[in-house]
C-alpha cells in the first residue's frame, strides 16, 4: 500500500477482504481519511494480482495481547470492472487448497 502518489512500501496482511474492502493487520495503521494504493497479491494459479486506489476509513490500535488486532479498514475507490469481478469470485469461492491471502502494498514508510 502507497500514500497517493508516494513511493515505498507498506507491509499487513489481509484478515478480512470484500468486493467493498479489507480489513489490514498491521502495526501502524495510517490515518483514516488517507487515500492509499493498495497492490493485492493473491496466492494461487487463477488469482490475478489486484491494484486499485482506496481510503482508509477506519483505524484500530493495539489493544494489548488479548484484544482485537491493529490495523485499518480499507475501502476500495477506484477498482475496474474485471478487477472487481475477480476480486468478488475470490471471496465467493476461495480455493482450499490455495495458501490464504495475503497482501504487499505499496507505501510509504
Amino acid at each position: 500500500m502507497s500514500d497517493k502518489g508516494e513511493r515505498g512500501r507498506f507491509f499487513g496482511y489481509v484478515a478480512n477482504i470484500s468486493e467493498s474492502g479489507a480489513f489490514v493487520q498491521c502495526s501502524n495503521p495510517k490515518v483514516a481519511g488517507s487515500e492509499v494504493v493498495v497492490e493485492l497479491k493473491i496466492f494461487g494459479p487463477r488469482a490475478p494480482g489486484i491494484c486499485c486506489v482506496a481510503e482508509v476509513v477506519w483505524v484500530r490500535g493495539y489493544a494489548g495481547s488479548t484484544g482485537p488486532s491493529a490495523g485499518m479498514g480499507i475501502e476500495f475507490r477506484q477498482m475496474d470492472k474485471d478487477t472487481r469481478s475477480a476480486l468478488a469470485t475470490f471471496c465467493i469461492a476461495p480455493d482450499p487448497s490455495e495458501p490464504p491471502l495475503q497482501a504487499v502494498f505499496p507505501a510509504s514508510p
